[in-house]
């Protein structure tokens, strides 16, 4: 995974579809700074879409191509 990709992300009891903004390193681990592209609902209330946070690698997974093909078209063919 890297910047700029469009991944699952699965955190406080909720999912959503996240873009990878960036990579870091936290306590010593990989982390990735992440846009919430779907609103999260939680028990605790509701992170809107939009939202820019951090997660750490195991709680992201691979979306299908069908999700993949909702990015703006200048993001998968820049000019």
């Amino acid at each position: 995974m890297k910047p700029g990709d469009i991944v699952n992300a699965t955190f406080n009891g909720c999912h959503c579809f996240v873009k990878l903004v960036d990579s870091g390193e936290k306590y010593g681990a990989t982390f990735f700074d992440v846009e919430l592209l779907s609103a999260c609902e939680m028990d605790t209330g509701t992170l809107p879409k939009g939202t820019k946070t951090w997660v750490w690698p195991e709680m992201l997974t691979p979306v299908g191509q069908g999700v993949i093909a909702l990015r703006p078209r200048k993001e998968i063919h820049p000019t």
